[in-house]
């Protein structure tokens, strides 16, 4: 015999208001006893069904420690509450919340005792003797109302828990405290007549499959003897129910047990009859609902993967445990105890008290569930976390994937992705319906929120889950399966296609009576073939012709089938896309140049492609921004540009006699539906006559001899050493702690610029060492400008460029061999957006936008250039070995030009007006003598030196006239047996 699963009088919503509480334990209390009292709107809500509000809640201290029962031994004083109710009330009623569903310390059982005003609050028993004990059914902040056997009239109530549910299997952890939710008194009143209180509605679930007994409690609310007279049945089920007992005659407030039979043989899953109940209640005869709910049965999952697993607190295999071990197998399928070992939660990635999904961790949560084949889908059963803890998942997103599609297929070929809410608890199954029908393997579930932010319960910093199944939904029978969406992209041209229709059902065959064009576009779209009947899991095809004409932009275009599918006989099917006629193409980024240095506009040509069919492309409202944007103008428009062809549009750009490159955005709007806003880059470049912004020769110091004035700075002991070769004269020792600093400037800093030096790494790897640094690293990381080499810790020479944005662009090249002189040179051209890294004159590695790849030191702040040194100060990263002729160019140069700077040193490609000149040659025709050969001119005067190490000279007697194109010189007073000696040959007019 199956109880009433939700049955009761309908419930008032005015409660008596309670004066005040008081406790006996209030000196130890946990939480203070006046939370039981907070009262509609505050601790429960004033309507139907009068659910809890708020955390708010009375509970004891622990007597007995953490574990221990507070009933076992029974605590003294023991735990007494009494309310004044402010007069005497009629009271038929009391009505609880319990403490948490979650938690073992909610009152079980409890006593209640009475006192009238004439008593006072210490009269209890003195003239009311009526003294029950009531048991709680279990621990949960529902409101539960618990029906008194007689009126009592009373101004003082006093209530003494006796048990609570530490004992009872799956209670919950706790158990060394007692408490309450709420407490309430209805103010119900009662009548002189017989008085049939009955449920409105009463459901039940029925699991044997075969005819079974219901009782609906029904009662007296009246001060008269009630007589249920009979029962009678209506409705399309009621042949399922009859009348087996009706209760005997009930006394003032008793209740009695109507017994129905139910024969679910031939009725469907859920059935429902009106029961009409005759009695010696005036107002009768009343009518009840009565719904009977057939077993559930729901898929076998064969497997539940989380992407959180690593780190989750309870695993998630706790979600798939199954009826019988999860949840009851028997309706209502509620949840069943056993600890955390049952549920599922993350790790709280945060720390409590804060909220698991702000800031949304990494990685959120994600669920693949496996039903081990395609399955028809209706609806997700889910279990909650909790009602004593808002861990419990809110708001989630499901997709879905066929046995085709495979396991990461989400969304390939079904588009549905609903986003549906769990109500807040945990025992009971809430079955939540998608709404429509899906066929799928593999569902995807994604937790988006927990009920942290609701304010009900702690908690909130894990997400979590109770159990999760899928109930088995009866095959529709036939079925139509078409795509929701098809998608279509078309330049003006009309479209043929076709889209496939399959019947999904299992026995009866697909009739489609027409698929008819609808929408607003529905002109535009003719129906060409469909097929008329498909027997079960056959497939179709639908054949159709888009016919855009002069229409552009977005088209609002359907098909709607019409057939005996009984669940969708019209089922629609979107033809969805946009009509980009005209269609602008133009590159992505406008490069003019190498251009020459003039006065006045210069123009430049830029393509403009009109691929649509029918329309002209228009491009106008034109305009230039940014810091160069008055150089740019539009010196010609050729809008429109006929359908299916290319015109020029011819920019012009005024340098005002200036070089290098110069920047803009160009803005504009066009009559292309895909674009209506155009937003494109402009990059020209001027011919720069002279590139070189400095040279440093690094003979003797740090000097730029460009005659530019970016002289370097020296920082501990770089020491003069023997150079890369004869063209190079003498290098810099620096021994990973010393370097040279170059003040800012914007000439160092060039929009496409040329790095060449020779360097002699002493060691490879271990740590990061840059022979030059010229960098922004603004705030560590949050912008980046500028540019670097590195030997870097795995080894390899490493060009390093920051693009403006967090991170750098690296470019990798070979390995470093230490010991070895290489020629190195960092090429980056704004012009193509490519960055280029030569080792020896020959290309190491390159690479090409699109992104920016380079954004200058002194975009956001101005930093020294450092040789021998890194870091945006200098004091990280030193390199340790030798550095020689080390030049920046403002401008990116060619492989040539490298190849001659590799081969003749930096000097080779100063320009003529500097006073440049070179050692050719460097010989010893016989002991004591050495014989040098070196670049003059007349009238020139020379003064030669001579050394043994390269930082210690001695300027030898003698003044040398310069000759035409070159002069010989002897130095006839050489030491002998000196080892290696060093020249070097200075200009003095």
């Amino acid at each position: 015999m199956l109880a009433l699963l939700a049955a009761g009088a309908v419930q008032a919503d005015t409660f008596f208001p309670i004066t005040s509480v008081t406790s006996a334990t209030s000196a130890t209390d946990f939480f203070p006893a006046v939370r039981l009292i907070e009262g509609p709107g505050i601790g429960f809500q004033a309507v139907e069904p009068h659910n809890r509000t708020s955390g708010q809640t009375w509970v004891t201290n622990a007597p007995n420690g953490g574990s221990g029962d507070y009933f076992n031994p029974l605590p003294t004083p023991s735990p007494r509450l009494v309310f004044d109710l402010g007069q005497d009330r009629e009271l038929t009623e009391i009505s609880a919340w319990g403490y948490s569903d979650g938690n073992a310390n909610g009152a079980m059982m409890f006593s209640l005792r009475f006192a009238t005003a004439a008593d006072g609050p210490s009269g209890f028993g003195l003239s009311v003797g009526y003294n029950p004990t009531f048991t709680i059914t279990r621990p949960q902040t529902p409101r539960q109302s618990i029906a008194f056997t007689q009126v009592v009239a009373a101004r003082y109530v006093e209530l003494v828990p006796t048990d609570n549910f530490y004992q009872v299997p799956g209670g919950g952890p706790g158990g060394d405290r007692v408490g309450l939710g709420e407490i309430a008194f209805e103010d119900r009143k009662v009548s002189t007549n017989a008085t049939l209180d009955t449920p409105a509605t009463a459901n039940f679930f029925a699991n044997t499959g075969g005819p079974e007994d219901l009782v609906v409690t029904v009662g007296n609310g009246g001060l008269t003897p009630l007589v249920v007279t009979g029962a009678t049945f209506s409705g399309a089920n009621a042949a399922a129910f009859s009348v087996k007992s009706l209760p005997g005659p009930l006394g003032v407030l008793e209740t009695g047990a109507l017994t129905i039979t139910v024969n679910p043989a031939g009725q469907p899953k859920k059935m429902e009859a009106t029961m009409t109940i005759a009695s010696n209640d005036p107002a009768s005869p009343e009518v009840v609902t009565v719904r009977v709910q057939q077993p559930s049965e729901f898929y076998p999952i064969l497997s539940l993967t989380g992407t959180t697993q690593a780190t989750d607190f309870y695993p998630e295999g706790g979600l798939i445990q199954g009826p019988g071990v999860g949840f009851d197998a028997l309706a209502p399928h509620n949840a069943l105890p056993g600890g955390g070992e049952m549920l599922w939660v993350t790790n709280a990635p945060w720390g409590f008290p804060s909220n698991y999904f702000v800031p949304l961790p990494e990685p959120a949560p994600v669920f693949t569930i496996d039903l081990g084949e395609d399955r028809l889908l209706g609806e997700i059963s889910l279990w909650g976390y909790s009602t004593g803890n808002s861990n419990g998942v809110k708001d989630f997103r499901l997709r879905f994937a066929t046995a085709a599609d495979g396991p990461a297929g989400f969304g390939l070929s079904i588009g549905f992705a609903p986003e549906l809410v769990l109500p807040f608890g945990a025992l009971e199954r809430q079955s939540i319906a998608f709404g429509r029908l899906v066929r799928a393997r593999y569902v995807e579930l994604t937790p988006l929120t927990n009920h942290g932010l609701t304010g009900i319960a702690p908690g909130g910093d894990r997400v979590g889950l109770g159990e999760v199944a899928f109930e088995v939904t009866p095959a529709v029978d036939p079925q139509v399966s078409a795509p929701k969406t098809i998608p279509v992209t078309t330049k003006g041209a009309a479209v043929t296609g076709t889209f496939e229709i399959t019947n999904a059902g299992l026995t009866r065959t697909l009739n489609i009576a027409s698929v008819v064009p609808g929408g607003a576009n529905a002109a535009l779209l003719t129906v060409t073939s469909f097929p008329a009947t498909l027997a079960p899991g056959a497939t179709g095809v639908v054949g159709y012709t888009f016919t855009p004409g002069a229409t552009s932009g977005l088209f609002d275009t359907t098909f709607t089938v019409n057939s005996n599918d009984p669940l969708n006989p019209v089922t629609t099917v979107r033809l969805d896309g946009v009509v980009q006629n005209p269609s602008l193409v133009v590159a992505a980024t406008i490069a003019a140049g190498p251009l020459p240095v003039v006065t006045g506009v210069q123009p430049f040509p830029v393509v403009l492609g009109n691929e649509g069919e029918t329309l002209g492309l228009s491009l106008t409202d034109i305009t230039f921004s940014g810091p160069q944007a008055a150089s740019f103008s539009v010196v010609t428009n050729p809008s429109p540009v006929a359908a299916k062809s290319t015109a020029n549009l011819v920019l012009g750009l005024d340098s005002g006699g200036k070089d290098g490159i110069f920047r803009a955005v160009l803005r504009g709007t066009s009559n292309d539906p895909l674009r209506p806003t155009v937003v494109i880059p402009v990059v020209a470049k001027v011919v720069v006559a002279n590139p070189l912004a400095a040279w440093w020769p690094l003979d003797v110091d740090g000097s730029d001899a460009s005659g530019n004035g970016h002289d370097g700075v020296a920082t501990g002991t770089p020491l003069p050493i023997e150079g890369a070769n004869a063209a190079t004269g003498g290098a810099m020792q620096f021994d990973g702690i010393s370097r040279f600093d170059v003040p800012f400037s914007p000439a160092l800093n060039p929009d496409s610029f040329t790095v060449t030096m020779w360097t002699l790494p002493d060691t490879a790897g271990g740590n990061y060492g840059s022979p030059i640094t010229s960098r922004d690293d603004y705030q560590v990381g949050v912008q980046t400008h500028g540019y670097i080499l590195y030997n870097d810790a795995g080894g390899f020479w490493s060009f390093w460029t920051g693009d403006g944005d967090p991170g750098w662009s690296t470019l990798d090249g070979p390995a470093v061999t230490p010991g070895e002189w290489v020629h190195v040179a960092l090429v980056y051209d704004a012009l193509t957006n490519t960055k280029t890294l030569y080792l020896n004159g020959l290309v190491a590695a390159t690479a090409t936008g699109p992104a920016p790849l380079y954004s200058p030191n002194g975009t956001t702040e101005s930093e020294m250039l450092h040789i021998g040194a890194g870091q945006d100060d200098g004091l990280n990263f030193y390199f340790a070995g030798r550095i020689d002729d080390v030049a920046v160019f403002r401008d990116s140069l060619s492989a040539a030009t490298i190849e001659q700077i590799k081969t003749n040193g930096v000097v080779s490609v100063v320009p003529p007006a500097l006073p440049a000149f070179r050692v050719l040659t460097i010989a010893v025709p016989t002991p004591g003598n050495v014989a040098l050969t070196f670049e003059s001119v007349v009238g020139g005067t020379y003064e030669i030196q001579r050394g043994t190490t390269p930082g210690s000279w001695t300027t030898l007697p003698g003044m040398v006239a310069g000759q035409a194109g070159t002069t010989s010189y002897t130095d006839t007073t050489a030491p002998a047996g000196a080892g290696s000696l060093f020249y070097r040959v200075k200009r003095l007019n």
